[in-house]
């Protein structure tokens, strides 16, 4: 288990009922596992099986278990079994779990190492991804 004081990340759990809408920049890792309409920047996020999220999202990496309806630029994407995601989706590696729902479109992008980093120090980065 990740310690708080010394990593950097954050975990965003909310009851069935509450949602946040705004954007979340973070140095580290995002966990989900409540509802967010917002642009998301970060590490490494994960989308919990009760996670809902909507907007833009720019990782390193993200794995999505609950439902994902999202702009996402990420180095790797893992899909659960029971995930369901849609919209635009920019990848260097992207994995499908037998049992995942995947209705969007995928544009393979060169690997860098500072997709993440750029979109926290830079949120207009998001738009040297898409060119």
């Amino acid at each position: 288990m990740k310690n708080p004081e010394t990593e950097s990340s954050a975990v965003i759990g909310f009851g069935v009922r509450a949602h946040l809408a705004s954007e979340l920049h973070a140095e580290g890792d995002i966990e989900v596992y409540g509802t967010i309409e917002g642009d998301i920047r970060c590490q490494s996020l994960l989308v919990g099986s009760s996670g809902r999220i909507s907007g833009s999202v720019i990782a390193d990496s993200v794995e999505i278990k609950g439902h994902s309806a999202s702009e996402i630029t990420a180095g790797h994407i893992l899909l659960r079994d029971g995930s369901e995601a849609r919209g635009n989706i920019g990848y260097t590696t992207i994995t499908v779990d037998a049992g995942a729902t995947l209705n969007a479109t995928l544009t393979r992008i060169e690997p860098t190492a500072t997709t993440a980093d750029a979109a926290i120090d830079d949120p207009g980065a998001q738009a040297a991804t898409d060119e």
